[in-house]
């Protein structure tokens, strides 16, 4: 598996922060922090074009930032970010038309600076996407970024891009910018069900429940018992995937929906289920409390529908 890191460019183009801008640039520093430090954990790559990499080359001689406790980190990581960058660098794409959806630039790139990033941009989706290049389950890309909206997905849209292609291409990428985001991410590429316990669970409650990062570790454990993680493990139904970790956040969050049908199971004390998806049968997971902790005990979707009644 190849994973390529787009990282936004005012993360790497500073030429236009102003010398006042040091609250900007300490948040900048933060974020280059967090993202060398999952590019480094992951083995990623950086993909550029020569023009792209040299404009950044070029703009580190003109950063205007000379605070010396932001300044000499935030270069040294820089640096060491642009040692990541893919070889040989990508060719060009020559789109002119690409646009991101939220638009994810802060104010001081400018618009040279993103056309360059854009066209990198495109030529790795097109280098994902095209029989001639890597195959599609190999190489995967996210963007970084300093703050992630739009529930942590850019889209990207460009008719020259669906022309080439001779078809209307939807382009969603993953976006992140903590390291809730950037642990959700790599664990949506592994196997089914990695990280329902933790990691899939603070991203649904940071990007659907609005949970703040300062307390996003502060939701109930999750356990579950040998038989019902191996009925969700061999749950193949995408849309259950995705109900599964909603109603698991939700009751780890203490935010069930009422969709969710928390109950109490008759002739079964201290056993409660909730409502995955409301079919025939219904898609339930059973569970107990232990202190703080849920235990979950079993998972029916209809396949092997045990002690539902």
């Amino acid at each position: 598996m190849i994973l390529h890191c787009n990282i936004n460019p005012g993360l790497l183009v500073l030429k236009e922060l102003q010398p006042h801008q040091l609250s900007e640039a300490q948040q900048i520093l933060d974020s280059l922090s967090v993202h060398r430090q999952n590019i480094v954990d992951h083995s990623m790559q950086i993909p550029v074009t020569d023009t792209y990499l040299e404009h950044i080359m070029e703009s580190l001689y003109h950063i205007k930032i000379k605070d010396p406790p932001i300044e000499r980190p935030l270069k040294g990581l820089l640096f060491e970010l642009l040692g990541r960058t893919v070889t040989p660098g990508l060719p060009p794409a020559n789109i002119t038309d690409v646009n991101t959806v939220p638009d994810i630039f802060p104010s001081w790139v400018n618009e040279e600076t993103k056309l360059l990033w854009l066209d990198c941009l495109i030529s790795a989706v097109f280098q994902k996407i095209s029989n001639g290049g890597v195959e599609e389950a190999q190489l995967h890309n996210v963007i970084a970024t300093l703050k992630s909206e739009n529930k942590g997905v850019t889209k990207i849209t460009s008719q020259e891009f669906n022309a080439i292609l001779g078809r209307a291409q939807e382009l969603s990428l993953p976006t992140v910018a903590t390291n809730v985001e950037w642990a959700g991410y790599i664990s949506l590429l592994e196997p089914w069900p990695s990280g329902v316990d933790c990691s899939r669970i603070e991203l649904f409650g940071f990007h659907h429940l609005n949970v703040p990062l300062e307390v996003i570790s502060s939701h109930r454990r999750i356990f579950f018992e040998p038989s019902c993680i191996r009925d969700i493990s061999q749950e193949e139904d995408l849309d259950l995937r995705s109900a599964i970790v909603e109603v698991l956040a939700c009751r780890a969050y203490d935010q069930l929906r009422p969709e969710h049908r928390d109950e109490t199971i008759k002739n079964k004390p201290g056993i409660r289920r909730v409502t995955v998806k409301k079919m025939t049968p219904a898609v339930r997971l059973h569970y107990s409390f232990d202190g703080n902790n849920i235990i979950f005990n079993l998972y029916s979707n209809g396949k092997h529908n045990k002690g539902l009644k």
